[in-house]
């Protein structure tokens, strides 16, 4: 447990530096994990027919495909999504422009 709670600290600390706030940044993280399931797929495969006896296609098609899909879609549409967008100004700060400005919501992708 002590070895989890470090590793949560130092995942805290190095959101807090502001280094993976860059839409560039999360999109090289992403594509990081789709290579690596991508490659392991046979490995990840085995591991579920070995741990809950999933077939090869079971396997793809409940776990290793739906998040490839969702990393595909995510790495699609971040940077549109990261995007900062204006919206209306109340009347009481005339001559000014508000926007939106995403963030992520924690420490990890």
């Amino acid at each position: 447990m002590a070895d989890l709670k470090e590793v949560i600290k130092k995942q805290r600390s190095y959101f807090d530096s502001g280094r993976t706030l860059e839409p560039t940044f999360r999109l090289k993280m992403l594509t990081t994990l789709q290579k690596a399931i991508t490659e392991h797929e046979t490995e990840i495969t085995d591991a579920l027919q070995r741990d809950l006896n999933k077939a090869p296609f079971e396997a793809y098609e409940t776990e290793i495909g739906i998040i490839l899909g969702e990393l595909r879609y995510i790495i699609k549409n971040l940077k549109s999504w990261a995007k900062p967008r204006q919206v209306k100004t109340p009347l009481t700060h005339f001559k000014s422009t508000s926007y939106i400005v995403p963030e992520p919501y924690g420490v990890v992708l």
